[in-house]
């Protein structure tokens, strides 16, 4: 797939660099450590890209999983929200 590198945790946003990204659409989940998707949002995009994930409504501080996905490849990040 590509390099996914998490930039910066806002309050209700995620900033995350994508790196050599092909052409494809992706799914992002967050999901919370009780393995609840909290949000998840559909993107198109190629290159390398900073794409903001908005998140609705603040999240409760914890570690979070952001799981990219692009048809059978799945990169994980691990997000701490303080």
């Amino acid at each position: 797939m590509c390099s996914v590198k998490l930039l910066l945790v806002v309050v209700n946003s995620i900033n995350v660099v994508f790196i050599n990204l092909p052409e494809a659409a992706y799914t992002a989940d967050l999901i919370n450590n009780a393995g609840r998707k909290v949000h998840s949002e559909l993107m198109h995009d190629r290159g390398t890209t900073q794409q903001p994930i908005k998140i609705k409504g603040a999240l409760q501080a914890g570690i979070y999983k952001l799981q990219v996905t692009a048809g059978d490849k799945v990169e994980n990040i691990a997000v701490l929200v303080q």
